[in-house]
């Protein structure tokens, strides 16, 4: 029993680390929370978009456009709270612009993993 809880604790923690409730709470402070959640929807279909085309450009190994896309994914990521992916996609753009394809490589799919689990997270705690 005490191993069950113990797991669940910590998801509950790992879902607090994807978004930051203060980015939130001072976004929802400066344009209301109608116009706030607009944006939240907004830059999370543009990262899960912007996410599938860096899969898709990691398999070709696709530099300038793996460059160009994970700056996006960092500043609407950065824009809406989730800094754990912000930060993943400005790693990843900093091998792009190196053209190391093997850090891009492990990279890229630590923030592809991270990405989708924050959305899934998001998702997750609108629903419930």
């Amino acid at each position: 029993m005490e191993v069950v809880e113990l797991s669940a604790r910590r998801g509950r923690e790992r879902a607090g680390l994807f978004f930051s409730p203060d980015v939130l709470a001072e976004l929802g402070a400066a344009v209301g929370p109608d116009m706030c959640r607009e944006i939240v929807e907004d830059a999370m279909l543009m990262v899960t978009e912007r996410l599938i085309s860096i899969d898709h450009a990691l398999r070709r190994a696709d530099m300038a456009k793996i460059e160009r896309l994970s700056g996006d994914v960092a500043a609407s990521a950065a824009r809406v709270g989730m800094s754990t992916v912000a930060a993943q996609a400005e790693a990843l753009r900093d091998c792009a612009r190196r053209a190391d394809d093997v850090a891009c490589a492990a990279v890229g799919a630590r923030l592809l993993s991270t990405g989708e689990a924050s959305l899934l997270a998001h998702a997750a705690n609108c629903v419930g």
